[in-house]
């Protein structure tokens, strides 16, 4: 439970980080992408986008870890699909 309680909030601190790394691509000088205050938009950037990688990893990890139970979640034939969703919901942390 823990684990995936850090996964729930390594993925949000992910998604805000790349936002924020997105965000900061528009100050790069298309024409000079290369000149100071480019360079130090670029540097931003990579900074953000591996802090929002590296926040993803439990989550990314989990996933990995989990993916034969998810295909067979997604090969589950005739399965209602309220049932597995309750299934699921179970499994999940509060």
């Amino acid at each position: 439970m823990h684990l995936a309680g850090a996964a729930k909030f390594g993925a949000a601190t992910a998604h805000r980080l790349s936002g924020i790394a997105h965000n900061k691509v528009q100050e790069i000088d298309d024409a000079a992408p290369l000149d100071a205050k480019s360079l130090d938009a670029l540097k931003g950037v990579a900074v953000l986008t591996k802090l929002a990688n590296e926040s993803s990893q439990i989550g990314v990890n989990l996933l990995a870890a989990n993916k034969e139970m998810i295909k067979e979640a997604n090969q589950a034939k005739g399965q209602n699909p309220a049932e597995f969703l309750r299934e699921v919901a179970a499994l999940l942390p509060n």
